[in-house]
């Protein structure tokens, strides 16, 4: 897999990202908005922290995976893209030195494995919301 398809899927993690983020947001208000109009069940609440806390996981699952993205973008038709993404790292302390070096295809199953979790975070997100506003109905 080359960089810039493996930057283009990883692309993906945007819009993610897009339909994850306005869930915590309506889940970070639903709680107080809840409890003004009422008093919710205490699973109701629960479910709604639950989906409150994918969201922010999801929110630095996708930071990471699109500063993989752009690096991977970086590298791309650079034959020492690589050795100078590691040097950089090497230098701001982002990684330590054994990690540096290491072959394309270890790279792109650590960022697709980065970008699972962020699909599995925003599916569960989504879960817990709807298992609240199904609750609250």
């Amino acid at each position: 897999m080359t960089e810039e398809t493996l930057a283009d899927l990883l692309d993906q993690g945007h819009l993610i990202h897009g339909i994850a983020g306005p869930l915590t947001i309506a889940g970070t208000l639903a709680v107080p908005a809840l409890a003004v109009l009422h008093k919710p069940p205490t699973v109701v609440v629960l479910l709604l922290t639950v989906s409150v806390v994918l969201g922010l996981v999801e929110t630095l699952l996708a930071l990471r995976v699109a500063f993989d993205d752009a690096a991977l973008r970086r590298m791309a038709g650079h034959e020492d893209g690589a050795s100078r993404f590691d040097a950089a790292l090497l230098a701001l302390g982002l990684i330590k030195p054994d990690h540096a070096g290491w072959p394309m295809a270890d790279r792109a199953k650590g960022c697709l494995r980065l970008l699972r979790l962020q699909v599995i975070a925003a599916i569960l997100q989504a879960a817990a919301m709807l298992a609240a506003g199904w609750l609250v109905v």
